[in-house]
């Protein structure tokens, strides 16, 4: 069985891990929700032109390629083994929290939540779940207070 990975979030981070993803012999799918819950695409009119910058679709989709409404449906997919989550931070606890609970591994960009009952809500998800592997990339603005950080999650 292929295993496979999805990245919620087609930023600069999504589209890389999405490569390396497929570099080390993953079968990658990249969703972008721009700024709206459950949305897929990112498409925008200028000058009577339609610019569709749908991730997905750049991304080589296939006929009868599986089209989810929303990433609920996508962290609950039983052919998904991993969820890399690189959307805007307010969307980092709900589908961290849904992906552990489906029992994906998951790894999560920086910032990790809004606020300190999301970052521990969180932890919670991840340590009742030690058979999974749950990461947050470590943002390079919090270098200087990353050690307190640890010490107040411990």
């Amino acid at each position: 069985m292929t295993k496979s990975i999805i990245i919620i979030g087609a930023g600069i981070s999504g589209m890389a891990a999405g490569c390396y993803g497929q570099m080390n012999g993953y079968q990658t799918q990249i969703f972008e929700m721009d700024i709206k819950p459950c949305g897929l695409c990112t498409a925008w009119e200028r000058k009577g032109y339609l610019i569709d910058g749908c991730l997905h679709w750049l991304m080589g989709t296939k006929p009868n390629t599986p089209f989810y409404k929303n990433w609920q449906e996508l962290v609950t997919d039983k052919d998904i083994d991993a969820v890399v989550i690189g959307t805007w931070p307010y969307m980092h606890c709900p589908i961290t929290v849904a992906a552990l609970k489906a029992g994906k591994h998951v790894m999560c960009e920086a910032r990790m939540a809004c606020n300190a009952k999301e970052a521990h809500r969180m932890f919670e998800a991840a340590r009742i779940r030690p058979q999974l592997v749950a990461q947050v990339v470590p943002s390079p603005f919090t270098l200087r207070v990353d050690k307190t950080v640890q010490r107040l999650l411990a």
